[in-house]
């Protein structure tokens, strides 16, 4: 039996930017998602409809915007998503996607009992092959 991998993401005016590509890179793994917009003026709302309209989708429309005090956000997406009692959070930001292979392993590493968290490398991307690298940009070194 496959874990049930809930996708927690706060969004604010992401509709012409990578939202859609993102969205649909994690649809292959993802059985849930958990949207805070936060403030959005264009059609954020929209393209999580559109995109997520098989799973179930809990969209959160704050009317203001709370980026001012991340930590009330960040509270507010942890108790939204825990609301759905999702056995895995996959918590990433609009603009960040796996790379391709990530599909052929999410089973493996939602099924395995050893580790309650799972961390990534995070690359800053400059285009579709190159990353950035230098002394203000250089998360891909860490876990």
């Amino acid at each position: 039996m496959t874990s049930k991998v809930t996708l927690s993401m706060i969004v604010k005016n992401e509709a012409d930017r990578y939202l859609r590509q993102v969205l649909k890179s994690h649809l292959p793994y993802i059985d849930e998602a958990v949207i805070i917009d936060d403030g959005s003026t264009d059609d954020t709302r929209g393209v999580c409809k559109e995109i997520l309209h098989d799973i179930p989708l809990h969209l959160i429309r704050n009317e203001i915007s709370q980026f001012a005090n991340e930590v009330t956000l960040r509270k507010q997406q942890w108790e939204e998503t825990v609301k759905t009692k999702p056995e895995w959070i996959l918590n990433l930001d609009a603009d960040e996607m796996f790379e391709e292979k990530f599909v052929h392993f999410v089973e493996d590493i939602s099924q395995q009992q050893t580790y309650d968290a799972i961390y990534f490398r995070l690359y800053d991307m400059w285009n579709e092959t190159h990353y950035r690298e230098d002394n203000f940009w250089k998360a891909h070194q860490f876990y």
